[in-house]
């Protein structure tokens, strides 16, 4: 073979073999951008699903109460449970949803993402509210009778026509009633004195007694009770017109909040004695600090219902030495 010729071969065969590898060689894939996760929509789609394992919950955790407007749509064959198991398990459940809140990194999220993450926090720690703080399951035999009888009240004032289902419901609540009581005798072990003794003494025995002891000391006394704030106000700037010359006052849970009483008391100038039936500075840390306290002429706390008769003896002798 002519060695041109053989050139040619040789060259062509090169060709083919690079023709080869170019058409055989390894193959390169073309991939997909990794995407990047929005902090923006990641953190409300985390947010939206918390809250709503949490009040999924709640319809099944959160107690009845007397309210007249329903707080929370209850599932269809929902009884109230308050055994000592079902507390145990509420609490655990609490705080796997406070250190889940706790530990979400907002960075980055929308403001609204964080509003609703701040709102869920103050829904969650209201389940610790009612645990540990109020433990009304454990203090107020009036909470049972919240979840027996006004478990069925949630179901009375529904405005809508009475159907099967619901009538189902009532039944299936009234029949669990037994079993809320027997969880009342269970879970009824941190009593609060006073509590105690002011249901077994009532109001109208102590307005009787008071009002007995004011007219041996040749005074007249006249009582008034409200829980409604701008009532009681409107009893103490009467006061300063209708002849008074003393107060006995138990503020309950407005000596930790009653700015306005506060303000009527030193409007009307009239002395006071402020009474609690327990000691105060014995029970939670929130009840030590009272807007009353500092402006009063003195204080009766932890005498139970005797601590009113002490305060009409006391108020006399402070109104005898003020004629004086």
């Amino acid at each position: 073979m002519p060695r041109d010729n053989h050139y040619r071969f040789f060259t062509g065969w090169l060709s083919i073999l690079l023709g080869l590898q170019l058409l055989c060689g390894p193959t390169v894939m073309a991939q997909e951008p990794t995407p990047v996760e929005n902090p923006a929509v990641a953190g409300n789609d985390q947010i939206q699903s918390l809250a709503a394992d949490f009040f999924d919950w709640r319809r099944v955790q959160q107690p009845a109460t007397g309210d007249d407007i329903p707080r929370v749509e209850r599932p269809d064959g929902w009884t109230p449970d308050y055994s000592p198991d079902a507390l145990e398990a509420y609490r655990q459940r609490y705080r796997e949803f406070f250190d889940t809140i706790e530990k979400l990194d907002t960075t980055g999220w929308p403001l609204t993402a964080r509003v609703d993450a701040r709102l869920l926090r103050a829904a969650v720690q209201r389940v610790h509210w009612e645990l540990e703080v109020l433990q009304a399951p454990h203090r107020n035999p009036l909470f049972y009778l919240q979840q027996t009888l006004g478990s069925v009240f949630e179901l009375l004032i529904i405005s809508s026509p009475m159907d099967a289902q619901r009538a189902r419901n009532i039944l299936l609540r009234l029949e669990h009633i037994p079993t809320m009581l027997r969880a009342a005798r269970a879970n009824l072990d941190r009593p609060v004195r006073p509590f105690a003794e002011a249901t077994v003494t009532s109001l109208a025995d102590i307005e009787a007694r008071c009002v007995q002891a004011a007219k041996a000391l040749g005074h007249s006394l006249v009582c008034f009770q409200s829980n409604a704030e701008h009532e009681l106000i409107d009893r103490v700037q009467l006061a300063a017109t209708d002849g008074v010359d003393f107060i006995i006052l138990n503020p309950g849970a407005f000596t930790h909040t009653s700015v306005a009483l506060r303000d009527a008391f030193l409007a009307v100038q009239i002395p006071f004695i402020e009474i609690h039936l327990s000691n105060t500075f014995a029970r939670e840390e929130f009840r030590h600090h009272s807007f009353f306290s500092d402006i009063a002429k003195s204080c009766l706390f932890g005498f139970g219902a005797y601590g009113y008769e002490l305060a009409v003896q006391a108020a006399s002798k402070y109104v005898a030495n003020a004629e004086d």
